[in-house]
């Protein structure tokens, strides 16, 4: 953010000076460029493009004035190169994003198990499973969720878990799923509506529904999952 910020005020610090301005000229020697923004006997307030600075009268050797058009022309062009500043940064921030991720897994007897956040507000451990269709959660991260799972009519999945039990499950859509900072919006998820006692997957399963939306692999060595955005 340093070295964005740093270009911000790079950009409009040249363009301040390829533009008239009203300029302040002070008594210690500095000048400052701009647009005066208000004025009283006391002091003067000048808007530099990213803010306004004030100074005293006293601290003043003299002031030249730009014309009215000149100060709005510099305007739109502050507003020109804010706009381009941003799009060049929006541009930077999307190809950071589309870089590989590297996301600490855990193993537990051949197992790899993930960490989430739902919804930008529960923590959970899912078990990685490529062969799931949807992330599967279990009926006690749907309570925290706030997930109603009275009804048992409407948007109900049938699912098979590993051992061979079949269990109802309600079909939901997750506003946000993510995983160590990268995260996955929209994914289809099912929550059991029944909690099924024990099993091995703790939180429950992060299947097909987040994994698709990445190119990802496993280093099983560095005990790390790859994501990368699909573009």
């Amino acid at each position: 953010m340093k070295k964005e910020f740093a270009l911000t005020l790079l950009f409009l610090f040249i363009f301040i000076l390829e533009s008239d301005a009203d300029t302040i000229y002070l008594k210690n020697g500095r000048s400052i460029e701009g647009i005066i923004k208000s004025e009283d006997e006391d002091s003067i307030k000048l808007d530099i493009g990213i803010g306004t600075v004030g100074f005293k009268k006293s601290e003043i050797e003299r002031i030249t004035r730009s014309s009215e058009d000149e100060s709005e022309q510099l305007r739109q062009n502050w507003e020109r190169r804010r706009q381009e500043t941003e799009r060049k940064l929006e541009e930077e921030a999307k190809m950071r994003e589309q870089q590989p991720k590297r996301v600490e897994v855990s193993q537990e007897k051949g197992h790899i198990f993930v960490n989430a956040l739902l919804n930008k507000k529960v923590s959970v451990q899912l078990l990685m499973d490529t062969g799931a269709s949807a992330i599967v959660l279990t009926h006690k991260i749907g309570e925290q969720l706030g997930i109603n799972t009275d009804n048992r009519k409407k948007d109900i999945v049938k699912l098979q878990l590993a051992d061979g039990r079949k269990i109802d499950a309600k079909y939901i859509s997750l506003k946000s799923v993510t995983v160590q900072g990268v995260e996955a919006t929209n994914v289809d998820a099912a929550v059991l509506l029944d909690d099924v006692g024990d099993n091995n997957f703790k939180d429950g399963v992060l299947g097909m529904s987040f994994l698709n939306k990445f190119n990802f692999k496993v280093d099983q060595n560095n005990k790390q999952l790859i994501l990368e955005k699909v573009p």
